[in-house]
């Protein structure tokens, strides 16, 4: 069905489609050129081979810069960490060609990126970055085929969501530590994020003429999903920014003193007793309390700006006291329908006895 050979350093595949040889150039290694030859096949057999749209010779590493420089960069947000990722994929993958890339590539990725200690969402990190690389060539028909990354499945991130929030204790325990007049900076901050949810980025980059107090919200012009939000803030904020705001002279001028933030808010949590809470964590209480409260996850969603309820279930989080008033809610609904059980004279209802009732003619002592 076809032929494998080396030149060089470069190992080369040879195969016929509708009787016309096709040969390319490969890599490095006889085993990928063997499990391109085996892709190349599969192909012909399903119809899916169409060698018109094959750009020979295009290695991942020119078709991650091209991502890199012609979609990253003008697109994402995330276009300074999308090129950390992509350097060290160019590490991993420096010879081998969009066509010659195989699910099997990427299981051997993720499996080595685990076996070097990182987290497995660290590995769908990657894996999700060739994916979109991949989409992304074949959008701009510099490859056929299908995507090799979308056969393989990601990591399930369910099971490790962040599910850290203030409990009231904790809660009345920050709230008492930023009055103290050394935490003056960082407490508009932090009442900022309890009452509206807001990222720290977002926190940071209000000016003065975001805040509109007479409507009681702050206009974000952008966000992590590149959409303007007018963000709804309660009285008791309103009354934490109005003095800052009268202080500032200019439209442009920014609300909140970040200098030495991590530094500061190190301290604040420290000094609360704040256990494995990081800022961002505040975001996942404001959404708790307000789903607590409310019982609304379509409010909490509006509120948090996330374009999937499952998202919005990754921020709400209920405390086990709520959890136990909803249950109780149903002695309302069974309880008037559920007789009473008449209980046998000769059992006791307290004692048990290694796992057995005790019956009222046996001794309470062995």
């Amino acid at each position: 069905m076809g032929a494998i050979f080396q030149r060089g350093d470069t190992w080369y595949i040879s195969y016929r489609h509708k009787g016309q040889r096709h040969r390319e150039a490969v890599g490095p290694t006889k085993a990928l050129a063997t499990q391109v030859l085996a892709k190349r096949t599969v192909e012909i057999a399903e119809g899916k081979f169409f060698p018109q749209k094959i750009k020979v010779g295009m290695t991942f590493v020119e078709m991650a810069d091209k991502w890199i420089t012609e979609y990253s960069e003008h697109r994402k947000k995330s276009h300074a960490q999308d090129k950390y990722t992509v350097a060290k994929l160019k590490e991993m993958f420096p010879y081998t060609t969009l066509e010659s890339f195989t699910p099997l590539m990427i299981e051997q990725m993720r499996a080595k990126i685990i076996a070097n200690g990182f987290h497995p969402l660290t590995a769908n990190r990657y894996h999700q970055t060739i994916r979109a690389i991949f989409n992304k060539a074949k959008q701009w028909g510099l490859m056929s085929g299908d995507n090799p990354a979308s056969k393989v499945k990601l990591a399930n991130e369910r099971k490790y969501w962040r599910t850290r929030y203030l409990s009231q204790e904790e809660l009345g325990r920050l709230l008492a530590t930023i009055e103290d007049p050394k935490h003056c900076r960082l407490r508009p901050i932090v009442l900022t994020a309890l009452y509206t949810g807001m990222r720290r980025g977002e926190i940071e980059g209000i000016r003065k003429q975001h805040v509109n107090l007479e409507r009681r919200e702050i206009f974000l012009p952008d966000t992590k999903n590149d959409e303007p939000a007018y963000i709804p803030i309660p009285e008791t904020l309103a009354s934490v920014l109005d003095p800052i705001l009268a202080r500032l002279e200019g439209s442009q001028d920014r609300v909140f003193n970040y200098a030495r933030f991590t530094h500061r808010w190190n301290r604040i949590r420290k000094q609360a007793g704040l256990e494995d809470f990081r800022f961002h964590d505040l975001r996942h209480t404001f959404a708790s309390y307000i789903t607590m409260a409310t019982g609304d996850l379509a409010a909490t969603q509006r509120l948090l700006r996330h374009r999937m309820p499952t998202m919005t279930q990754r921020y709400t989080h209920h405390a086990p006291k709520f959890l136990r008033g909803i249950v109780n809610q149903l002695d309302t609904c069974f309880g008037p329908k559920l007789a009473p059980q008449p209980q046998p004279a000769a059992l006791l209802t307290g004692p048990l006895l290694d796992g057995q009732v005790v019956h009222a003619s046996a001794s309470a002592t062995p």
